[in-house]
C-alpha cells in the first residue's frame, strides 16, 4: 500500500523509513522522475516526465502528459512496486503494479507514445482495467454511471439517492451523466472531464429534511423538503437544446 490517504507525522516517518529501505535510489520526486525518464530513453521514447505538483507529502508522484492521455506513477510501501495509473480525458482507464521500472516505461510509451488501445495496454500482464474502462470504450458510460449511483455509490447520501431514484424516470435527466461532487449532485452534458453541467446543483440532508437547488453564480433556485419540487426546478433549468450526454468533454460541447 502507499500512504495516499494520510499525510500526518506517522505516515511521513513511515515513508522515510520504508521508502529508504525499498527505494534507496529514490530520495525525491525528481529522482523518481529521472529514473522513469531514463527507462523511457532506453527504449527510444522521448516522452517527458514531470513532477506531480498536486501530490501532498509524503507522497511522491510523477506524471507523463500527452494529448487527451496521461499517466501517473507512485510507489508502494509494503513492498517494492511501481504503481501506475493510465488516464484518458480524466478517466482512469487502467491501473498496474510491477517491481520493474522498465516494464512501466514500456507501458507508458505504449499508452501515450504509441496510443495503444485498452486491449493492447492490458496485454501487459501487470495492468488491469480501470473502473468503467470497458463501458467508456463501448459508449455505455451513461447507463453504467446511473447503475452505479442507484446501487451503492450514493448509500452514504440517502437524500441524494432518493432524488436520483425519482430523476431516473425523467427521460431528459436519464440521458445525462450524473456526477456527485462533495455534497452535491448535478448532471453533465458530457461524460469526460472537464464536465459541462446543466446549470443546477442539488444538495440534500439539510435541517428539516430540506433540499437546496442552486444555479449559476450560486443563485438559490429552491429550498424546501418537497422532492417533486426539487425535480421540477432541476428539469426547468436544463438548457432547451440539451440532448443526450456526449462521449467527450466540455471542450467538445463549447466548440460545436
Amino acid at each position: 500500500m502507499d500512504t495516499r490517504d494520510t499525510n500526518d507525522g506517522s505516515s511521513i516517518y513511515m515513508w522515510q523509513r520504508r521508502g529508504a529501505e525499498l527505494y534507496p535510489e529514490i530520495h525525491s520526486a525528481s529522482a523518481m522522475g529521472a529514473m522513469l525518464e531514463s527507462a523511457l530513453r532506453t527504449i527510444g521514447s522521448e516522452l517527458k516526465v514531470q513532477i506531480d505538483v498536486y501530490a501532498l507529502p509524503p507522497i511522491m508522484s510523477v506524471i507523463v502528459a500527452g494529448p487527451e492521455r496521461s499517466f501517473r506513477l507512485r510507489l508502494a510501501l509494503d513492498e517494492r512496486l511501481f504503481l501506475s495509473s493510465f488516464f484518458e480525458n480524466g478517466i482512469t482507464m487502467a491501473n498496474g503494479q510491477t517491481p520493474d521500472i522498465h516494464d512501466t516505461a514500456r507501458a507508458v510509451d505504449s499508452w501515450i507514445g504509441k496510443r495503444s488501445t485498452i486491449a493492447e495496454l492490458t496485454e501487459f500482464d501487470f495492468i488491469g482495467l480501470g473502473h468503467f474502462a470497458k463501458e467508456y470504450e463501448a459508449g455505455i458510460e451513461v447507463d453504467a454511471q446511473w447503475e452505479c449511483f442507484l446501487n451503492g455509490f450514493l448509500d452514504d447520501f440517502p437524500e441524494l439517492l432518493a432524488f436520483a431514484v425519482l430523476a431516473k424516470d425523467q427521460p431528459i435527466l436519464r440521458q445525462l451523466f450524473p456526477i456527485k461532487s462533495l455534497y452535491y449532485l448535478c448532471f453533465s452534458m458530457c461524460t469526460r472531464h472537464p464536465f459541462y453541467g446543466t446549470g443546477s446543483w442539488i444538495r440534500g440532508g439539510l435541517p428539516g429534511g430540506r433540499y437546496e437547488v442552486t444555479g449559476l453564480e450560486n443563485k438559490l433556485l429552491y429550498r424546501g423538503a418537497v422532492l417533486e419540487n426539487v425535480l421540477s426546478v432541476v428539469v426547468a433549468n436544463i438548457p432547451p437544446d440539451c440532448g443526450p450526454a456526449i462521449s467527450g468533454t466540455a471542450h467538445d460541447i463549447i466548440g460545436r
